[in-house]
């Protein structure tokens, strides 16, 4: 019988690499509607592609009804950043694509289904003015870069 000998140099291991914090340029990918089931809040979720960066960030625009002020001012910074002339929410899927710049913040959150556990996590911390976009490095696409693979050395594997 034969028998399997791992050999871990083969495969490369993927780690998560986290946002840094900061400002970054940002393109929106997708944008839904959500209710939130416990708290019957109502908001857009918007996934959002970082400049130069392989993850992903998603932002919550949240609409209060009992907060106007509040839900206007937000609603008006996200339209602002990223340049979003029709200021319907009707037409918000019509948002994809567009591009602006966030803040982003390390923060802790807890891990679901688990009481005690948190998490480490990159969340977006408000909308960026398009003068604070001014000093921001041009938009660069991590998924247009090719990642160097490494030849792999020869290597008998067993075959019973």
């Amino acid at each position: 019988m034969d028998y399997w000998k791992s050999q871990p140099n083969l495969h490369k291991e993927h780690n998560f690499i986290e946002i840094p914090e900061g400002s970054h340029r940002v393109q929106i990918t997708n944008v839904d509607r959500q209710v939130f089931s416990k708290s019957k809040k109502r908001c857009y979720e918007i996934t959002l592609k970082v400049s130069g960066q392989h993850g992903l960030l998603w932002y919550y625009l949240w609409y209060d009804p009992n907060d106007m002020l509040r839900t206007d001012k937000k609603f008006s910074e996200f339209y602002d950043s990223f340049q979003i002339k029709n200021r319907s929410t009707r037409s918000y899927k019509k948002w994809i694509g567009s591009m602006g710049a966030v803040y982003v913040n390390h923060d802790y959150e807890k891990r679901d289904n688990c009481e005690y556990e948190y998490e480490y996590a990159a969340k977006v911390g408000f909308c960026l003015k398009p003068k604070q976009q001014a000093a921001l490095p041009p938009w660069r696409d991590a998924s247009a870069e090719q990642e160097e693979i490494p030849p792999v050395a020869s290597v008998e594997l067993p075959f019973i």
